[in-house]
């Protein structure tokens, strides 16, 4: 993914940009139960 400076960013349609949004939204959702259960199986063996 592309990170601009917000003053070079490309102008988007709002539609657009929401359904970016929303993309993102779900990709750092995705990461964040990854990293849920990666801690919780690097924590597992503890719990025995």
């Amino acid at each position: 993914m592309t990170l601009y400076p917000n003053d070079t960013r490309p102008n988007l349609p709002r539609s657009e940009t929401r359904v970016h949004r929303a993309r993102n939204d779900e990709t750092r959702r995705c990461i964040r139960q990854a990293r849920r259960a990666k801690a919780a199986s690097r924590w597992a063996w503890m719990a025995d």
